[in-house]
């Protein structure tokens, strides 16, 4: 998985938290994996807009084992988990 942060490829081996820092907050790309659960599904590629909190390597215990990535936006009261082996990249960008 590749983890682009405005505009800087970070090492996605390692733990991140990172947070808004202007008003409207962040758009994420998530594009999913050929053969994961959302691409059979029929979703390639999502589009999260306005998020607030990006959690990136963290044990998610609702969805038991393997590390997962969650993007929360305060903004619209919303967010979601996915699984990080279900993920090809993920691009965060500023928000417009």
């Amino acid at each position: 998985m590749t983890l682009t942060y405005l505009n800087a490829e970070l090492n996605a081996e390692n733990e991140f938290e990172l947070f808004n820092i202007t008003p409207k907050g962040f758009d994420v790309e998530i594009n999913y994996k050929s053969g994961s659960w959302l691409d059979n599904a029929g979703t390639k590629q999502q589009i999260f807009k306005n998020a607030t909190e990006v959690h990136h390597r963290f044990k998610d215990e609702m969805f038991g084992d393997g590390e997962s990535i969650a993007f929360e936006s305060n903004l619209r009261a919303e967010g979601f988990t996915r699984k990080i082996k279900d993920i090809e990249s993920v691009i965060i960008r500023l928000a417009e």
